[in-house]
């Protein structure tokens, strides 16, 4: 009963909904453009008005919106970040904020909203949601860290060109006789370090969740083991800092050992390498959002 009462009220909105609007919001990540482009021709199709806004919710406030349509979004699909542009928004935390950003949408018949970003794009169209918005979000972050959802647009094209970064760096540092300490981006989630160390054999996966991470632990594993050239370490943005300054006293202590000329005897290794994986488009993230897209376009 209650399922077909939810399918009843979706139609009446469904109904209801003449014009729509699309933002990106936050961080950009790979696959927004089609993301955006999949929003439009979908509409479209359905006989909608589409009207784009730039700049996140900080353009909704400033009400820099404009109509597309399928020209806007041509040529658009293979393009990295997003044709809308992004940015964050101090003022959609705020109740004065989220009121005016209700009363623009109401001012320009938009009368549904497509949200893609992160998980602060997504506490912001929660907010206008409370307020009577009918709102969508579409997952869109590198860091997979939005919850009830498997899939966040992004996240494989990371993965993929973390993974190319790291056997680059791996072919040096076997070369050198290094170890390497990878930093993928993540923040507060571990998903990007966890599938790239599990898929490139890291020998230490370090994570924003593990709490109780000892870097000086590390660091000497690395001085005792004389194979230590074949490690890789991965770790998220939060984790490398630590493991950075420690090191940095670590190579006060190594000086020491070179001038009594111990230090050869116990390890092979000469510095700690720090890399950051930028990423560009691939091929899964764009066949897989716009399916997904075309999934969430009920409003």
């Amino acid at each position: 009963m209650a399922e077909n009462q939810k399918e009843k009220y979706l139609e009446e909105i469904e109904d209801q909904i003449r014009t729509i609007g699309v933002l990106t919001s936050g961080g950009d990540a790979p696959g927004m453009n089609a993301a955006i482009r999949a929003v439009v021709r979908t509409a479209l199709s359905r006989g909608l008005k589409v009207r784009g806004i730039r700049r996140g919710f900080h353009g909704l406030l400033k009400e820099e919106i404009i109509d597309l349509s399928a020209r806007d979004v041509s040529e658009k699909i293979q393009r990295g970040g997003t044709f809308l542009q992004t940015a964050r928004c101090k003022s959609m935390r705020t109740e004065e904020g989220q009121q005016k950003a209700a009363a623009i949408c109401k001012k320009y018949g938009i009368d549904g909203l497509v949200v893609i970003g992160g998980d602060g794009s997504f506490a912001g169209a929660q907010k206008l949601a409370n307020l009577g918005v009918n709102t969508i979000g579409i997952p869109g972050t590198i860091d997979l860290d939005i919850a009830c959802t498997d899939y966040t647009i992004g996240f494989d094209t990371a993965v993929n060109t973390a993974m190319e970064a790291i056997d680059k760096v791996r072919d040096t540092s076997t070369s050198h006789e290094r170890c390497s300490i990878i930093e993928v981006m993540g923040r507060d989630a571990g998903y990007l370090a966890l599938w790239c160390g599990i898929a490139n054999g890291a020998e230490r996966i370090l994570m924003p969740e593990e709490h109780d991470f000892d870097e000086q632990e590390i660091i000497d594993d690395i001085l005792k083991n004389k194979n230590a050239v074949r490690k890789i370490t991965l770790s998220s943005m939060r984790k490398v800092s630590a493991i950075r300054s420690t090191w940095q006293r670590e190579s006060r202590r190594r000086r020491v050992l070179r001038r009594e000329r111990l230090f050869s005897d116990i390890c092979s290794v000469e510095e700690a390498r720090h890399v950051k994986t930028e990423y560009m488009l691939r091929s899964w993230d764009l066949w897989q959002l716009i399916f997904f897209v075309r999934e969430k376009q009920t409003v």
